[in-house]
């Protein structure tokens, strides 16, 4: 990791988000994942049946094989016959991502993006403040020029399937820093000491950064990209005959991103163009407090995908992130 000039910048990171890159088109519909939800719920208003809650955890010896199986005709019941699986047929790769979450950990889809080039879900534990996934798939048609959030365009998606051969995975690490100001700090270091794992600077945006570009809800400063949410507030005429005063805008949010890339390439030659490390900085609107659902301020974009955990989804939060690398690397 980059060392930091200023003594306290590794305390001021916290786990803030993982986001993963599908094949195109490969995300259901958001409704098939609510009604997966209704069902498991169904399921669960019916007996414990797994392993979190207790009523798996503290069976008799030997009792297991029965509960599963009381369990599976239980769900049979509860899902359509369309909906029902082959046990022979089954296949533990190529799994969807996202259902694998909700039917094994209890997760539930919590928020939701659509753009003119990808689509996203995010995913998360009963706490909200805990661990949060964001999934993202590339789709057909459309153009990166009309998506407003650039960590949401398709050319992000295909750059990492690229670079992975194909397969999906986690694309971007994302870290919040808690300190005002922190995100510049980090990225003036990789200027300094790594400039070729900027993410501008690689090559992955059309363009260097300017300070005074802003398209939409999307500002870039310094090799950032800044988000506000801005609020226009009308004030009343003094009287029906006299002039509407002037619209004041009102900033209640702001997030700040910065990324640079995780690795270089196993000759050092240059930026390994797939895992990136993204720096979030956020206060306002996008800012969050325990308990409290803010889809936004995961990754402004999306939201709120009114999720009902079923109790029996025990809230998850990050120990640790370990990322595989090719030793010569180290």
């Amino acid at each position: 990791f980059v060392k930091s000039s200023t003594k306290s910048m590794g305390d001021n990171l916290l786990f803030h988000h993982l986001h993963v890159f599908v094949e195109r088109d490969s995300l259901r519909p958001l409704a098939d994942y609510k009604k997966l939800e209704s069902q498991l719920n169904a399921l669960a208003s019916r007996g414990s049946f797994d392993p979190f809650s207790g009523g798996m955890r503290f069976l008799p010896a030997g009792a297991l094989p029965a509960r599963v199986e009381e369990g599976r005709q239980i769900w049979n019941q509860l899902v359509d016959p369309a909906d029902r699986r082959d046990e022979a047929e089954y296949a533990s790769a190529g799994q969807d991502f996202v259902e694998q979450l909700l039917v094994g950990l209890g997760w539930r889809v919590t928020a939701e993006y659509v753009g003119p080039t990808t689509r996203s879900v995010l995913v998360t534990s009963a706490d909200p403040c805990g661990v949060k996934f964001c999934v993202t798939c590339a789709l057909v048609g459309g153009d990166d020029a009309d998506e407003p959030y650039d960590h949401f365009r398709r050319s992000h998606v295909e750059r990492f399937l690229t670079a992975h051969g194909g397969r999906p995975g986690i694309a971007a690490l994302g870290f919040e820093v808690a300190e005002e100001g922190g995100v510049e700090a980090i990225l003036a270091q990789y200027r300094k000491r790594h400039p070729a794992l900027l993410v501008w600077h690689a090559g992955a945006h059309a363009g260097a950064p300017s300070s005074d570009v802003t398209t939409g809800k999307r500002a870039r400063v310094d090799w950032t990209l800044t988000y506000t949410d801005v609020r226009k507030v009308q004030a009343p005429a003094a009287s029906s005959a006299a002039a509407a005063k002037p619209a004041a805008e009102l900033e209640l949010g702001r997030m700040r991103i910065g990324e640079v890339f995780a690795f270089y390439t196993a000759d050092g030659a240059a930026a390994d163009d797939g895992t990136v490390l993204r720096f979030v900085e956020r206060a306002g609107t996008f800012a969050s407090s325990p308990g409290f659902a803010n889809p936004e301020g995961v990754l402004p974009g999306l939201a709120d995908a009114a999720p009902v955990f079923d109790g029996t989804s025990i809230p998850a939060y990050s120990d640790h992130w370990a990322s595989s690398v090719l030793e010569a690397a180290l």
